[in-house]
């Protein structure tokens, strides 16, 4: 067995990064590499990988990103906006302010199977092909139903998050969101 030394530094890098009203990203996080797809920006894997699980599926006419890499600003502004057109409730359901977005990270990815008009704060996606198969490739879907007591964020079916392997296997199997994994690792 490999031994793996950590800084604390460390903690604010990589694919597990956990973001959240919690634990906010960082002053100082930023991408080394990225990768530019029809205008959406990913870290560099993490487009790697989502290009390979549409490849896997075969379907990618019928899937389509929605949204990637965001700024602070632009993460600020979408929550001001929501605020303003929906209300507090609706945007604290799924809208993260700045600084607690996964849209930050580059890690994070939102998809649609619309064919019609897009919705980008809840965009329509049902291509349940590409779910199963995304764990193959390093992605979970981040928000679900039954974990938005931990996440405080809504289900959100259209919302992929790359962790890498085996992590999105682990993950998957036991039915764990990102924070009960982060606790798991803690207590191993």
């Amino acid at each position: 067995m490999k031994t793996v030394i950590l800084n604390k530094s460390d903690i604010h890098r990589g694919c597990l990064i956990l973001v959240n009203h919690q634990y906010p990203l960082s002053e100082d996080y930023h991408l080394t590499s990225t990768l530019n797809e029809d205008d959406i920006v990913l870290e560099k894997t993490t487009m790697e990988m989502l290009q390979k699980t549409f490849k896997a599926v075969g379907q990618t006419f019928q899937t389509r990103l929605v949204s990637g890499l965001r700024t602070k600003e632009e993460q600020a502004k979408i929550y001001q906006q929501s605020l303003h057109d929906q209300g507090v409730d609706f945007t604290n359901k799924y809208i993260a302010r700045a600084n607690q977005s996964e849209h930050q990270t580059g890690f994070a990815v939102d998809l649609t199977t619309s064919e019609n008009t897009i919705d980008f704060i809840r965009p329509q996606f049902n291509n349940r092909k590409f779910s199963e198969t995304a764990v193959e490739y390093g992605f979970i879907q981040r928000y679900q139903t039954d974990k938005e007591k931990i996440t405080n964020i809504a289900n959100e079916p259209w919302h992929f998050r790359y962790v890498g392997l085996p992590h999105s296997q682990v993950m998957t199997k036991n039915n764990w969101c990102l924070e009960e994994y982060h606790q798991w690792l803690k207590n191993y």
